[in-house]
């Protein structure tokens, strides 16, 4: 089995926006990274629809979506 990646909200950015200084960098890397089972925190989902709730709503909720119920990510609770 292939090690997990963790995903934070930079890197979706990056990879959704174009004109992101880092998208080509971000596209990169999800080729590199590409079928790997990815982590994410339940306080990235929300920073991600906050960033691109003006730029691209729709996006927002599918990638939030995506990662809620994709069998290939994982999405960790936090706790205080």
């Amino acid at each position: 089995m292939l090690e997990p990646v963790f995903v934070d909200t930079g890197y979706v950015l990056a990879l959704v926006n174009e004109h992101d200084q880092h998208h080509a960098q971000a596209v990169l890397l999800s080729q590199h990274y590409d079928r790997r089972p990815v982590v994410v925190t339940d306080a990235v989902l929300p920073e991600i629809g906050n960033a691109l709730s003006r730029l691209a709503r729709p996006a927002a909720a599918q990638i939030i979506a995506d990662f809620r119920e994709s069998a290939g990510s994982t999405v960790v609770h936090l706790t205080p």
